[in-house]
Parts: structure tokens; sequence; C-alpha cells
């Protein structure tokens, strides 16, 4: 073996680039920087760009299932607020009984909710337009009841 061989053969050790092993190192180095945060110490240009792909492309598919995940959270919040006068709603159609509410509080309460639904519309968000609108019938009726039974 001579000075020429033996060099040759340090050069394609496992750590060496151009060795077989060096595919497999690197997808284990890409998936190691990805597990910590996307850390790129000692990865080559080409593999920085394979992850920096990597974290982008899941960036996309974040931010585009974002919207619907916040159109959600507000159906859901609209509904429950909504929905939280039926039971009241019914209560004074029923018992024809007001005197425990406050009539300066549910007044107000109705021009808030007018206020949101023009607000709404004008920017056209359908949780916003669907919610007030249901909102505004059910304490419509509530007001309507405590300004005639006191």
């Amino acid at each position: 073996m001579g000075s020429r061989e033996g060099s040759a053969a340090h050069q394609q050790s496992p750590a060496s680039p151009h060795s077989k092993a060096a595919p497999q190192r690197a997808q284990v180095i890409c998936r190691g920087a990805m597990a910590v945060g996307g850390g790129m110490l000692g990865l080559g240009r080409a593999k920085r760009a394979a992850v920096t792909l990597q974290n982008r492309i899941g960036l996309i598919a974040m931010a585009m299932a974002i919207p619907a995940v916040i159109d959600l959270i507000g159906a859901g919040g609209a509904a429950l607020t909504t929905l939280c006068w039926l039971p009241q709603a019914i209560k004074v159609i029923r018992e024809k009984e007001t005197r425990a509410l406050s009539l300066p509080a549910t007044a107000a309460f109705t021009v808030g909710v007018v206020l949101w639904l023009v607000y709404g519309m004008a920017i056209g968000d359908w949780p916003l337009i669907g919610a007030n609108a249901v909102t505004l019938v059910l304490m419509a009726v509530i007001l309507a009841m405590k300004l005639k039974h006191g």
C-alpha cells in the first residue's frame, strides 16, 4: 500500500462526504436539525437549503390552515354567545316576568348588538352578521317583554 493509496483510503472514511454512508448521514443530520428547531450547524449549503425548503413548506401549510381554524373559532364563539340568550328569551316569554332584568343593561346590550351587526355587514364578516342578527332577534324579544311587563 503506497502513500497515495493510504491517503485515498483515508479520504473514503464514513465521515467523508464522498463515502456511501454520506447520504444516510445527511438524512440523519437533516432530521436531527429539524427536530431541534431547525438548527443547521454542520450542514452543507445544499442540505441547509433542503431543510429551509421543508420548513417553508410547513409554514405555508400552517398558514393555509389558519384562516379555516380562525373561522371555526369565530363561528363557535358566535354560536355560544348567541344561543346563550335563547333560554332567557324562552323564560321571559313563558313566565312574562322581567323584574330581575335590568332595563338599562338590556337596552345597552341590544344597542351594542345592533352596532356589531352594522359593523359585520360593513366588513362582510359572516360570523358577525349571522350571530348578531340572531342575537338581535332574541334581545328584541327580551327588551320588548321588559318594556311591556316592567
